[in-house]
């Protein structure tokens, strides 16, 4: 049998390799802390074990953009922090709102602990319902579809609210939620749009302020994963503060429909967030 025949080096890469070898990598070392202030898109303030760091971001998940209160994986090598996105787990554990991933309640029934109310049904009337899309979802197996189907032609005009839980005066809050898709059926094609807003309520339950965090239009369908949070423009601190008199708070959605006949619109919602934060 022959032998086989020899390779020669390339010295290119034994340099390169004795390189690596001979280089000392300093440790990485990993770290678990509570996002305290946005700067912009790619800094937060992150306090661990007490305190403070400014951090670039570089997210696994490119759709995430941090919320302030949010727990987030950062890693450290020699001066430089890194913020990896937020930790996985039960959403309920980080999140003040009842039946938030809409797995309270039954398809296609009002999500437990949510209600409707309708405003106008010019293009028919619009519903929040339970569904089950046995596809993409953030959290749990379920959704919530905001929309309405078309007779006529018009514009229709919902709000959906979650229940209100306990807040005080001076209390700062921030929300979230995750758009999972949107489909509209509209020829020739009209803009369906959704407001977010948190709102304040006295020990009346009659709203004392609300602010519109964050507002969204379509005018085609939406495929894709989009986080939707508070406006950092409109709201530069990265929440809302309650006022005077405060007792509780909650979040609204408003949905309007602009649809021609026979058509249709829809927003598919999950794991909707409003925390406190210090």
């Amino acid at each position: 049998m022959p032998a086989a025949p020899e390779v020669a080096s390339d010295p290119l890469l034994d340099t390169i390799s004795g390189a690596v070898s001979a280089s000392q990598e300093s440790p990485t070392v990993m770290r678990i802390g509570v996002v305290t202030q946005i700067i912009e898109g790619s800094q937060i303030t992150v306090k661990i074990s007490g305190s403070e760091v400014l951090i670039n971001c570089s997210y696994l998940f490119g759709q995430y953009f941090p919320l302030v209160g949010d727990r987030v994986i950062v890693f450290k090598q020699d001066s430089q922090w890194f913020c990896i996105g937020q930790m996985s787990g039960e959403i309920g554990s980080n999140n003040d709102l009842t039946n938030s991933s809409f797995e309270q309640g039954t398809v296609p029934n009002t999500p437990t602990g949510w209600s409707i109310n309708v405003i106008s049904s010019g293009a028919g009337v619009p519903t929040f319902e339970t569904a089950n899309p046995g596809a993409t979802v953030v959290s749990g197996k379920q959704i919530a579809d905001f929309g309405t189907d078309s007779v006529g032609a018009g514009t229709s005009v919902a709000d959906v609210f979650s229940a209100a839980i306990p807040a005080t005066a001076g209390s700062n809050w921030v929300a979230a939620y995750w758009l999972i898709g949107a489909f509209i059926g509209s020829v020739p094609p009209q803009f369906s749009d959704l407001d977010f807003f948190i709102q304040f309520l006295d020990n009346t339950s009659a709203v004392i302020v609300e602010y519109n965090i964050n507002s969204f239009s379509i005018g085609v369908d939406i495929l894709s994963l989009l986080y939707r949070r508070i406006d950092l423009t409109a709201f530069p601190a990265g929440y809302v503060q309650a006022p005077a008199n405060t007792f509780y708070a909650r979040v609204k959605f408003t949905g309007t429909f602009r649809l021609p006949a026979v058509s249709f619109a829809s927003f598919f919602l999950d794991n909707v967030i409003l925390r406190q934060v210090d």
